[in-house]
């Protein structure tokens, strides 16, 4: 099947043609198939989404689930050959139904808009508040005025700014959110978010690489909240060159979440930002 990894030799041929013969199928590329069950005259019968899976499937639990015509599945495949022995894994909802469309796509690029129960256990043993003896081992940058940019939808908020005028010329915070403090290395959430590698953006909602509560929350700096941060000092010359810099753990509080457009038209004269606001 498509992207299969293959055990196989070949040869040329005396008119110079080379040709190949499968001896084994190493690892299998697809693992999972989305596609939609109709129901005619009391048969059920499976059709893929993709037109490139080219075989017949036999599935041995529809009793499973409560199947109407129509209905979106996920099949995992338990064995290969001319016919596929497959499983319904999810029902994931009604072909015409809002937003099933977009689902099944994810689905079967093995993009999982949820997280499995042991990934979410994990979190929430996480501690939400910061803990004095942290913040004891920290730089505490809280009294310093600190900003997000983002866009105006972001709600994941991982990096934020601080500047001060010396006479040199500018100190230049940088902070990034310190996931690693939370996700630690090889746990369950650490595995899934490997696994995943990135957050996926859709029309109008985000499948996150980290659970909700960590990528929208305990890892966002989200304004008149304690964060803890990676943070890099620097000292820029008033020509721009960084004449030095420092690299620390940190604790910081973002006084304001600021939004493309609104600065890019602050900065043309176009808006005016007041302390009150």
């Amino acid at each position: 099947m498509d992207k299969d990894i293959v055990y196989a030799k070949s040869w040329t041929n005396n008119d110079g043609s080379v040709e190949g013969e499968v001896i084994d199928v190493i690892e299998h590329h697809i693992t999972h198939i989305v596609g939609v069950v109709k129901i005619k005259e009391g048969r059920r019968y499976f059709l893929p989404d993709s037109p490139i899976l080219n075989r017949r499937f036999r599935i041995t639990n529809y009793e499973d689930f409560h199947l109407v015509n129509d209905s979106k599945v996920l099949l995992k495949i338990d064995s290969y050959g001319a016919t596929l022995k497959c499983h319904i894994e999810k029902e994931i909802g009604y072909k015409y139904d809002p937003g099933i469309d977009i689902l099944s796509v994810l689905l079967e690029k093995d993009i999982n808009p949820e997280f499995s129960d042991a990934v979410m256990k994990e979190v929430m043993q996480i501690e939400e508040a910061v803990q004095d003896e942290e913040l004891r081992n920290r730089e505490d940058l809280r009294s310093l005025l600190t900003i997000t940019i983002d866009g105006e939808d972001a709600r994941d908020l991982d990096d934020a700014i601080s500047i001060e005028r010396i006479p040199e010329g500018y100190r230049l915070y940088v902070h990034i959110a310190d996931v690693s403090y939370y996700v630690k290395k090889d746990s369950k959430i650490d595995k899934e978010a490997y696994k995943r590698g990135n957050s996926v953006y859709l029309f109008d909602f985000v499948v996150p690489m980290l659970p909700e509560i960590l990528s929208n929350g305990l890892c966002s700096l989200n304004p008149n909240t304690d964060r803890l941060a990676m943070t890099v000092k620097m000292v820029i010359a008033k020509n721009g060159n960084v004449k030095e810099y420092k690299f620390y753990e940190s604790v910081i509080n973002s006084n304001y979440r600021l939004v493309y457009d609104d600065v890019t038209n602050f900065l043309e004269g176009k808006k005016h930002f007041y302390s009150d606001e």
